[in-house]
């Protein structure tokens, strides 16, 4: 009888044969000490889940029984860092203590029988000693008993943290792509496919076109109101071509407002095709700038050098403009017929051929020492003219700079100064002989030389008064302009107000529109002083009483300067009255006050004084008794080099913007006109007083002085019809209604050819008609209206000041009624102008 063999018992720790270095750490551990127990009683499922993922590099976990103890794989220790090999059959909880506020919860939903997966969950993690931010994608699994209980779960993870840390970079890069894309200075589009769609378009190219919802529309559809400007069909063909197309200051119309009217600007601009990768077209990127400023910027460029080549072209002395080759850049009339050779020719011509051989070798060395140096230099040489005669030249070179401060060469004028050299000879050869010759000759010479010297001066002189002339008047016009357009809106205002003030019963009411109809008063001063300043209004020379002047303006002037500057004022009753436009006076007293404040950043004491002075006659005054009106502050002062140049036109050191240079120089010509002067002392730190010096004169009769509008008149009160025009249409309400309201027969016109429409058929008694109107203006209407009813009186009514133009039209002492005004001067210019009543009944239209 033989016996069956044995079968071999199986090893009951065979699922943690493999696994590497964790494979081996299982099988050593003491998990007796542990609630799991020794390996070979653990349960089936966990001892199948464990042979799983001892069998796998990949990261994995198991957390098991009530405590979840832990057990991992050679891929996990790189997870758990520092806290490896001590992990191993610790508690869940104490393993990853840092974590278990955000993964405890979907713990607990596993042990509950839940699934659970995330994808790139942020955890903060201790790593080398210290918090770091990792991202994990990870599924927690429950793993059940023979008994279908969750007894445990399993973990699955991959550290993703370089990947979305990637992935971010990737996302900013993008970001930071699109941000240069969109800050770009010049205007950029991407569009796409045979129909242009736009795909992308940055801040530049949305200003150019008004800020349009572009994206995912066809460039047809997107602007419209390009078709038929060739940009379309510019489009198509290079996208048909895969040619790129560079265009420059190309005129574009654009509607850059919703309902706005089109706007032309010019461009340059880039049209490049997108390839693909078998170089196909598949869209179009388009670059570039709008040029219209710079297109301005030049052309006013342009027109500066046509000026400043026919000054210089005027002028009867040699000027050029050298660079810093030495070769000349510009050269005026005067030096190419010196030399007698045309313009081109004289750019480049050689001057040492034409210098005197005895001082040739001088010239060129203090010349070129000169430039070097970079200062200005003179030099004296004789030169042969293009007649063949040597002339004594005194050239002046100065260096010339570049914006960014670089030197660009020199500027230059020469002198002819043979007449003084030769008096110079003639001085020394009377020296030689008689002293009486001498004395004689010198005489002569002097003569000859100051009427020399003087007429250049007043050459110069007269060009820059006509240069500065231009500037002040161009001011003035705006000022006047704009003092026309406030006056027509103060004239319905004040008007209204004046009817509400004495309609109206209730005290408080009446109180708030009587002071609205005060401030539309302050307005109309405003305006009056604007009108001043523009010089539109007629200046009027009279005895002025100075101290009233001054104590009308201090509330103006407290409003003007503000409250950290306090105003003193020391006025001499004895000062009197001046001889000086009143207007004119109160514009020099604002604009000296601005400047103090200005001068007093940090608060100070501004003080206006009057004083009675007599002077004796000096260079720019003559004899007699002045009103000296001092403006005086406690500001940083002036420096002598600024302090010479306070009174020029234009000269500034305020911040550009802050100031225009006109204040001082204004203030020296209201001085003048009115046959006094200026004066100022300043020193820096010590403040700054500035006196306006004008003749005293006695007071006017006023018994030859006007009746004030608010005189008591006794009119005939009688009904006439009025034809009134004026273009605004608030202003031309008001008037009819207020003149309605005076039972006057009122129709109205907006233009001259309708008021002349409305004079065909109807015959008025008077006529009120604006001047300044678009077609048409007042003074050609009263012409025109005058031609058919040479009777007819007319009365201007104008918010500007146009006393010669009005004269022109009507004659002397034409009447005009001024913007704004109240109801009771319109009655009264109604009522003054109006002719006689008829004694016989008389045909009405």
């Amino acid at each position: 009888m033989t016996s069956s063999p044995v079968p071999p018992v199986a090893d009951p720790l065979s699922f943690l044969s493999d696994g590497g270095e964790m494979g081996a750490r299982m099988r050593a551990f003491d998990w007796s000490a542990t609630p799991l127990g020794p390996p070979e009683r653990w349960p089936q499922a966990l001892k199948t889940v464990v042979g799983l993922l001892l069998s796998t590099t990949f990261p994995m976990f198991v957390a098991w029984g009530p405590e979840l103890r832990f057990l991992y794989n050679d891929g996990y220790i790189d997870v758990l860092d520092g806290k490896h090999p001590d992990a191993l059959g610790g508690r869940f909880e104490e393993v990853w203590s840092e974590l278990w506020r955000d993964v405890g919860p979907i713990a607990a939903r596993a042990m509950n029988g839940e699934s659970s997966y995330y994808e790139n969950l942020p955890l903060t993690m201790t790593r080398q000693g210290s918090p770091q931010q990792t991202w994990f994608t990870f599924s927690y699994s429950p793993i059940r008993d023979e008994n279908g209980a969750v007894a445990g779960m399993f973990c699955t993870c991959v550290d993703t943290t370089q990947m979305v840390l990637a992935q971010r970079e990737r996302v900013n890069e993008a970001e930071r792509l699109r941000r240069l894309f969109d800050q770009a200075p010049g205007f950029m589009a991407v569009l796409r496919g045979p129909e242009h769609i736009f795909e992308l378009t940055n801040s530049s190219y949305q200003q150019l076109v008004g800020h349009r919802d572009l994206v995912g529309k066809p460039v047809r559809e997107a602007l419209p109101e390009v078709e038929g400007q060739g940009f379309f069909e510019l489009l198509d063909e290079v996208y048909r071509s895969g040619k790129a197309y560079a265009g420059r200051s190309m005129l574009i119309a654009l509607q850059r407002e919703p309902g706005a009217p089109s706007e032309t600007r010019l461009i340059d601009f880039v049209f490049a095709p997108i390839l693909d990768a078998e170089g196909r077209t598949t869209g179009i990127f388009a670059e570039g700038h709008d040029a219209t400023e710079r297109h301005v910027a030049e052309q006013a460029l342009r027109e500066s050098e046509q000026r400043f080549r026919l000054i210089a072209d005027s002028a009867p002395i040699p000027m050029w403009v050298t660079k810093l080759d030495r070769t000349r850049g510009f050269v005026n009339e005067a030096y190419a017929q010196f030399l007698g050779v045309p313009y081109d020719a004289a750019l480049h011509f050689d001057w040492r051929a034409r210098i005197h051989p005895e001082d040739v070798d001088r010239v060129v060395s203090e010349s070129v020492a000169g430039e070097a140096e970079r200062r200005p230099f003179e030099l004296e040489a004789r030169y042969r003219r293009a007649d063949g005669a040597w002339r004594w030249l005194r050239s002046i070179s100065q260096p010339r700079w570049g914006p960014d401060g670089e030197h660009v060469g020199f500027i230059g004028v020469a002198t002819d100064i043979t007449e003084a050299k030769e008096a110079e000879a003639a001085l020394r050869e009377v020296n030689e002989t008689l002293e009486k010759r001498v004395t004689e000759r010198t005489a002569d010479l002097s003569t000859a030389l100051n009427r020399l010297q003087a007429e250049v001066g007043e050459r110069l002189k007269a060009e820059e008064a006509l240069r500065q002339a231009q500037k002040m008047e161009a001011v003035g016009q705006l000022t006047g302009g704009i003092a026309h357009d406030f006056n027509n809106l103060l004239t319905p205002i004040m008007g209204g107000l004046e009817l509400i003030a004495t309609k109206i019963e209730d005290p408080r009411l009446k109180r708030i529109a009587e002071g609205a109809l005060e401030s539309s008063r302050r307005g109309a001063k405003l305006t009056s002083q604007l009108l001043a300043f523009s010089r539109i209004q007629r200046i009027s020379m009279a005895p002025v009483a100075v101290n009233q002047v001054i104590a009308n303006m201090l509330t103006l002037l407290g409003h003007t300067i503000g409250g950290a500057v306090a105003i003193r004022t020391d006025l001499d009753p004895e000062a009197g009255y001046a001889l000086c436009d009143s207007n004119q006076l109160e514009n020099a007293i604002l604009n000296l006050a601005i400047n103090a404040r200005d001068a007093m950043p940090g608060g100070g004491t501004l003080t206006v004084s009057t004083r009675l002075d007599t002077l004796d006659k000096g260079p720019d005054h003559g004899a007699g008794a002045f009103v000296r009106v001092r403006v005086a502050d406690t500001g940083h002062g002036m420096a002598p080099e600024v302090l010479a140049r306070a009174t020029e036109p234009f000269y500034s050191t305020k911040e550009v913007g802050k100031g225009t240079g006109l204040g001082l120089a204004q203030v020296y010509g209201i001085a003048r006109q009115s046959g006094g002067t200026l004066r100022i002392g300043s020193r820096p730190g010590e403040g700054t007083q500035v006196d306006i010096l004008l003749p005293a004169v006695a007071p006017a009769d006023e018994s030859l002085a006007p009746r004030a509008e608010t005189q008591q008149r006794h009119g005939t009160g009688r009904r006439a019809r009025i034809l009134l025009v004026d273009d605004d249409p608030d202003v031309r309400t008001f008037l009819a209604e207020s003149l309605r309201g005076l039972d006057h027969e009122v129709r109205t016109a907006e233009s001259g050819a309708e008021a002349l429409a409305i004079l065909d058929h109807w015959i008025p008694e008077i006529a009120l008609i604006d001047y300044a109107m678009p077609n048409m203006h007042g003074a050609d209407l009263a012409a025109a209206a005058r031609a058919r009813l040479p009777d007819l009186p007319i009365v201007f009514v104008t918010g500007y000041a146009e006393t010669e133009l009005l004269e022109a039209a009507l004659g002397p002492g034409a009447p005009v009624l001024r913007k704004p005004f109240s109801i009771e001067a319109l009655a009264l210019a109604v009522e003054d102008n109006l002719a006689p009543a008829p004694t016989a009944g008389r045909a009405k239209g």
